[in-house]
């Protein structure tokens, strides 16, 4: 199942070759939604994160390998960036100055410097990492790995892995927050960033 990233009123959503963007109507809990754009990117788009700022979206494009980069005030594809195999999740650095995208097909996780729409570090990672989050204070991100049961924590300063939790079933999913949620199959687990 895709993934949807949230900016302001904004939704986004992948899937099938395009990012479909939902201006959302109304307040919260009840907000009706309309789709006000749909901008094609690559193939089987997965992960989507938006920056802080809500200026562009990262979009993952699994069967082509890359990132595509939507200017969300404009809705179209500024940059497409070349990362490694199956690239799958994506997060972005709560200061906006990166963005991290997990390749599942090569084990890594590549770095995404914003400014300059470039790969700047590809870090090894678990076997068949799927999703990624980053710590609000930024000091940390998590890549979830599907195929080693684990999450592979990454220091953001030196773009290196520190540690490896080991999880039960293939964790999918990682958010941070004031608790960090790694959902497996078939047992959730829950964990605190640190």
């Amino acid at each position: 199942m895709p993934n949807v990233a949230c900016a302001a009123h904004r939704v986004f959503s992948a899937s099938c070759g395009f990012v479909a963007m939902c201006l959302l109507l109304g307040a919260a809990p009840a907000m009706a939604a309309t789709v006000v754009a749909t901008v094609p990117v690559g193939n089987n788009p997965y992960g989507v994160a938006v920056l802080p700022d809500g200026t562009r979206a990262y979009v993952t494009n699994y069967s082509t390998d890359n990132v595509s980069v939507i200017d969300t005030a404009t809705n179209t594809v500024t940059a497409t960036i070349a990362v490694g195999s199956h690239a799958y999740g994506v997060g972005a650095h709560p200061n906006g100055t990166r963005v991290y995208a997990t390749n599942a097909g090569s084990d890594t996780v590549s770095v995404i410097d914003t400014a300059t729409n470039t790969v700047t570090a590809t870090i090894p990672v678990g076997i068949q990492p799927q999703s990624v989050a980053v710590r609000s204070d930024g000091t940390r991100a998590y890549a979830t790995n599907v195929g080693s049961s684990s999450v592979s924590v990454i220091d953001t300063a030196t773009n290196t892995v520190t540690a490896t939790i080991t999880v039960g079933g293939s964790p999918f999913r990682w958010h941070c927050g004031r608790t960090a949620r790694a959902p497996t199959s078939p047992t959730p687990t829950t964990t605190r960033c640190r």
